[in-house]
């Protein structure tokens, strides 16, 4: 979704960012929400922002995970959330 929407603003006149820049900054997104933000939150939400309108995947508290579409959730947490950096 990020590598078509910088496509679109590029082909209306805007900046251009590597495709490489881009997957890497995702995937950081997500292991930083995981690791480090989700944890220490009061209250999170995740979303799918290609679903229209956004469906929520999983909300939680830090301690708690309650989750919208729960097989989704597992397949982002185990490639964004576990412990190694692969």
């Amino acid at each position: 979704m990020a590598v078509r929407r910088v496509a679109n603003r590029v082909r209306e006149g805007g900046h251009d960012i590597p495709e490489a820049t881009i997957r890497r900054r995702f995937e950081a997104g997500l292991r930083n929400f995981f690791r480090e933000y989700a944890p220490r939150s009061d209250a999170w939400y995740l979303y799918d922002g290609m679903a229209l309108p956004p469906a929520e995947i999983a909300s939680g508290d830090g301690r708690l995970v309650i989750t919208s579409q729960p097989e989704r959730f597992r397949v982002i947490h185990a490639r964004w959330g576990g412990g190694s950096d692969a």
